[in-house]
């Protein structure tokens, strides 16, 4: 497995919010297929670019229809935040 399908990989985890990738739908399963194919030392340079546009637009319109329901490190510090100003009767940290 190569440096871009590993990146990848992390990027399907975080957007799916699934540990299983085997569930991935066609989409997804494109994203990764691109990313193989980059990874590939073989494909030559002007090939390179075209691949690298196409999953970096794949991965866009993924990012976009992802459910909002994953949460992100900001959501998760919004959310100790407003519990320790509860905890301190609503004063500022």
């Amino acid at each position: 497995m190569g440096q871009v399908e590993d990146a990848v990989r992390r990027d399907l985890r975080a957007l799916t919010s699934k540990n299983r990738l085997s569930s991935l739908g066609g989409r997804e399963r494109t994203v990764l297929a691109l990313a193989k194919h980059l990874d590939d030392p073989l494909l030559p340079a002007r090939d390179a670019a075209a691949v690298a546009r196409e999953l970096r637009i794949a991965l866009a319109e993924l990012r976009k229809t992802a459910p909002s329901t994953v949460r992100s490190g900001i959501d998760e510090l919004r959310d100790r935040r407003e519990t320790r100003k509860r905890a301190t009767g609503g004063a500022a940290p």
